[in-house]
C-alpha cells in the first residue's frame, strides 16, 4: 500500500501517534490566570463539541542548505464527543472522512473509493493530552502544568496555553488558544520529527447532540474495504 500522506498522517498524529512536546516559549509570559478562569466558565462540563476547522501542516526541510518547508492546507468540520470520539469531514483540497470510536478508526475516501480500517487502536492512551483537555476544561490545573505563550505567537489576537500533562507517562503537550474573552479558537500540535500542525477552529457549538454512529464507518456499496496494521506504521 502507497504511504498515507497528508490526511491521514495528521489525524493520527492526533488520534494514534499522540501529540508530542511543543517546547517551552523563548519569552517567559506572565500565566493569564483570568483567560484561564474564563475558559472553565465557558467550557467547564463540555461533552461534545462540533467545529468548522482549517488545517494547516508544516514539515521542516530536510535540506539544511535551503531549509525549504512544505505546507498544506485543508478545511472541513471537526466532530468530538467524551471521551475519545473524534470526526473530521473535510471538505478541501478533496472530500475525506477520518473517525474513530475510540476502539476502531476509519479513513474513507470517496472518490478512490477505498476506506481503510484500523482495529484496536489505544485512542486512550495516545489521545490523552486533547482528552484530557475537553474533558478537564473545569480542572485544568489538577491535570496539567501550564505555561502561556505570547500573544504574537503565530497567531495575531490570540493567546496560547501550553498544556503538559502531570500524569506519570510518555505524553506530549498541547498548546490551546483563545481570544481575549476566553473563546476557543484552535489547537497547535508539534510531531517528534519537527511537524507542526494548526487547528482553526470556527463556529464553534458546545455539546451538540451527537450520535454514537457518528462515530462509527457506515458500509457503502461499492466501497472497497482494507483492513490495515499498525504494525511498521501507514505504509
Amino acid at each position: 500500500m502507497r504511504k498515507a500522506l497528508f490526511p491521514i498522517c495528521l489525524f493520527f498524529a492526533l488520534v494514534l501517534f499522540g501529540i508530542a512536546a511543543y517546547g517551552a516559549p523563548k519569552d517567559k509570559v506572565p500565566l493569564r490566570e483570568d483567560l484561564l478562569d474564563g475558559l472553565t466558565f465557558r467550557y467547564g462540563g463540555l461533552y461534545s463539541l462540533r467545529a468548522g476547522y482549517t488545517r494547516t501542516t508544516t514539515t521542516p526541510s530536510t535540506d539544511a542548505v535551503f531549509n525549504n518547508q512544505a505546507s498544506q492546507v485543508a478545511s472541513g468540520v471537526l466532530f468530538w464527543k467524551k471521551p475519545y470520539s473524534l470526526r473530521l469531514e473535510q471538505a478541501s483540497p478533496r472530500p475525506e472522512e477520518m473517525l474513530t470510536n475510540g476502539n476502531t478508526a476509519w479513513w474513507y475516501i470517496p472518490e478512490e473509493k477505498i476506506v481503510h480500517v484500523y482495529k484496536d487502536v489505544d485512542i486512550s492512551g495516545e489521545f490523552y493530552p486533547l482528552t484530557t483537555f475537553f474533558d478537564g476544561l473545569d480542572e485544568l490545573k489538577k491535570y496539567f502544568k501550564i505555561s502561556s505563550l505570547a500573544e504574537s505567537a503565530g497567531r495575531e489576537g490570540e493567546f496560547g496555553f501550553v498544556l503538559t500533562p502531570l500524569k506519570e507517562g510518555t505524553y506530549g503537550t498541547i498548546t490551546v488558544f483563545c481570544d481575549k474573552d476566553s473563546i476557543l479558537k484552535g489547537f497547535r500540535m508539534n510531531s517528534v520529527t519537527g511537524e507542526q500542525t494548526d487547528f482553526v477552529l470556527r463556529d464553534l457549538i458546545v455539546n451538540p447532540d451527537i450520535a454514537d454512529s457518528r462515530f462509527v464507518y457506515a458500509p457503502i456499496r461499492g466501497v472497497k474495504v482494507l483492513e490495515e496494521t499498525m504494525e511498521g506504521g501507514f505504509e
